[in-house]
């Protein structure tokens, strides 16, 4: 029996890979340019000039896979044993969810699987998971038998399915079901099931079920929500009876009401929102905002205050629809809310709301107060600790915001803010500074850079080092405060490792490229060298503002030694991905034609990384105006299945996965 339960739990946590996400090749500073489709972020978020200039486009890999697969497991379903018949459904399910074609026709032998009754139910349990995962829709009649045979884990698989397909002779099953003694999971999996399908005639009984104060609070709340799928109106009189009772029944009168939107539900859900218990002030928040957000408008203020980080988050959507100076004055304290999900929403929205004449000035001035407030230069230990952590993040945001929005006078502010005690808030201020591109911030940056640079590269203190530089810790009277070294430079401050430091630099170094600012020069070629003490972000950023520094002006000298970078594969101590790509693209910046060859050698040699070809095929096509083909999808064939091929086929003879919907 042991055996038995731990083969159906293997089952229902069989593979479920995201066949539908792309695959992509790049470092991860070129990720974030592919999520913003190689164009600049422009709702605040951080992100990297040097990783769209150029930008290297992704490589998609496409699964391949060998046609000697499907007859290998038709031949293993069969085989007399279960566990070779189990594995080779296993096998269906995982190549179908990687995108394999052609297996809709294996759906009849998997199928005769699903029909044989015996005592061993791991093999129709395997059969039915490739069934669906297939989108058999003609084996529905055979599951639903299995359904109704096979008890829970049977049930939990097939009825999200033969509602999906919405198999009319599921809906008496799923009724026969709902006023059964069977587990209430079952019963909870019907009801889902019968509201998914909006089954009309069962209404009556997910009413009594919902109202019913002796039934558990889960079938309760499942019934209310499947009788809204059924029924958009008449249920007001009957939330309205259950709102005045128990958190359930309050619950439940919510979820009534979800696709209700007459004048007595909508006074009843505002009721419900400013409920004291936060999911049942949710459940009635979420259809608020299906209506029409501007609903909440009177409770905006006391909504963006609850405790409950959902309830504040449904309240932030509802107060951005209204778009007024008053609305703005309420979010803006939301950009120091402690949930990172509400305050990136909040500057997100805003930044996009920034646009509209109306809303420009109150959004910035909200920022402004947030960037500016809290006064932390010469606090003693305790009292900085404190003021930390109560402003930090709204700064940090407030910071995003006002660089997206091109606030110029937010610089001197931003300057100071390089050497704020969290590493969170000093790299998007260089991120801001950088997006602001004002000159007479080059030197003050520049000053700090220099200091933050002979900090991380002192000798025998790397920026891998984990030894912490300060540390957090409590105050006999049970506060935080800063405990440091008496030796660590004002720079370090509240940075525990040299190399956190590594994205601020980064930024700051692409600043200095972008506005090609002559006096970093000298830094920047400090980041070069391999052993620097610097991190590999920092050192590809300033290799990159030296190609822009030194724009179609060849420097031997450089040239030879980002050759030497590009070049450096030690298997032992390889030079970083980051540093590399940039050396490649700066020697095509500069024109360096004497190192052409070498281009040349590692466009060839390194045809699998999109960084150092692609980075190389820009460069010898800027330097040469040779147009180069682009690197086509790389195949990957799929492996590790059961039963896998060992033999290998010319590329054309390969299934190509399909798109997965």
């Amino acid at each position: 029996m042991k055996s038995l339960v731990c083969g159906l739990a293997m089952l229902l946590l069989a593979s479920t890979l995201d066949a539908g996400a792309p695959v992509f090749q790049g470092v991860p500073g070129s990720r974030v340019a592919d999520e913003w489709g190689g164009k600049p972020a422009t709702n605040g978020d951080t992100d990297a000039p040097m990783y769209l200039d150029p930008y290297l486009a992704p490589v998609p890999i496409i699964k391949r896979f060998h046609p000697g697969l499907e007859p290998r497991w038709r031949a293993a379903l069969g085989r007399p044993d279960t566990e070779t018949r189990c594995a080779a459904a296993q096998a269906i399910t995982k190549a179908r969810r990687l995108g394999m074609p052609g297996l809709e026709d294996m759906a009849g032998d998997l199928a005769a699987f699903v029909e044989t009754r015996g005592r061993e139910p791991l093999v129709p349990m395997a059969a039915a998971r490739a069934l669906i995962a297939l989108d058999a829709r003609g084996s529905a009649a055979a599951l639903l038998r299995r359904n109704k045979e096979d008890g829970l884990v049977m049930i939990l698989l097939t009825d999200p399915a033969l509602a999906r397909w919405d198999h009319q002779p599921a809906r008496a099953v799923w009724m026969g079901r709902l006023d059964s003694e069977t587990d209430w999971s079952a019963r909870i999996s019907a009801i889902e099931a019968l509201g998914a399908v909006r089954h009309e005639a069962a209404a009556d009984a997910l009413l009594a079920l919902a109202t019913d104060p002796q039934a558990v609070p889960p079938l309760r709340l499942a019934a209310a929500a499947a009788l809204a799928e059924i029924a958009s109106e008449g249920l007001e009189s009957t939330a309205r009876r259950l709102a005045g009772g128990s958190t359930v029944d309050r619950l439940a009168a919510a979820a009534l009401l979800g696709r209700h939107d007459g004048e007595d539900a909508v006074a009843l859900l505002l009721e419900l929102a400013a409920d004291a218990e936060p999911t049942v002030a949710g459940g009635a928040l979420r259809r608020l905002l299906a209506i029409d957000p501007l609903l909440i408008e009177p409770m905006g203020s006391a909504l963006l205050s609850n405790p409950d980080a959902e309830v504040r988050r449904l309240a932030v959507e509802g107060v951005l629809a209204q778009k007024t100076p008053a609305a703005i004055a309420l979010l803006g304290p939301r950009l120091n809310d402690v949930n990172p999900r509400i305050r990136r929403a909040v500057r997100r929205r805003l930044v996009e709301q920034d646009r509209e004449p109306a809303l420009t000035e109150p959004i910035r001035e909200a920022a402004m107060t947030m960037l500016e407030g809290g006064a932390w230069r010469g606090l003693e230990p305790e009292a900085l600790a404190e003021t930390i952590r109560r402003h930090w993040r709204g700064r940090e945001q407030a910071a995003m915001l006002l660089g997206a929005v091109d606030h110029k006078p937010a610089a001197d502010c931003l300057v100071d803010l390089l050497s704020y005690p969290r590493v969170e808030v000093r790299t998007v201020a260089a991120a801001a500074l950088r997006r602001l591109a004002i000159p007479r911030t080059l030197a003050p940056m520049l000053a700090y850079a220099q200091r933050a640079a002979d900090w991380q590269a002192e000798a025998g203190r790397g920026p891998q080092s984990d030894e912490p530089e300060e540390a957090w810790d409590r105050s006999p009277n049970g506060k935080w405060l800063i405990r440091r070294r008496p030796d660590v430079p004002d720079v370090a401050r509240g940075i525990p490792r040299r190399r956190d430091l590594d994205d601020q630099m980064a930024q700051i170094m692409q600043a200095f490229g972008l506005m090609t600012y002559g006096p970093a020069e000298p830094l920047m070629r400090r980041h070069v060298p391999k052993h620097c003490g610097h991190g590999s972000e920092a050192r590809g950023a300033a290799v990159w503002a030296l190609g822009k520094l030194h724009l179609d002006e060849p420097d031997t000298k450089l040239a030879a030694q980002l050759a030497e970078r590009l070049a450096d594969i030690n298997p032992l101590d390889p030079e970083k991905m980051e540093v590399r790509r940039m050396s490649a693209v700066t020697i095509g910046f500069m024109r360096a034609e004497d190192e052409l060859d070498t281009l040349e050698v590692w466009y060839e040699r390194q045809k699998l990384s999109v960084d150092i070809h692609g980075a190389t095929r820009w460069s010898i096509m800027r330097m040469t105006g040779r147009d180069l083909p682009q690197r086509e999808a790389t195949l990957q064939e799929a492996t590790d299945f059961f039963l896998g091929p060992i033999d290998k086929l010319e590329k054309d003879e390969y299934l190509l996965a399909e798109p997965m919907e």
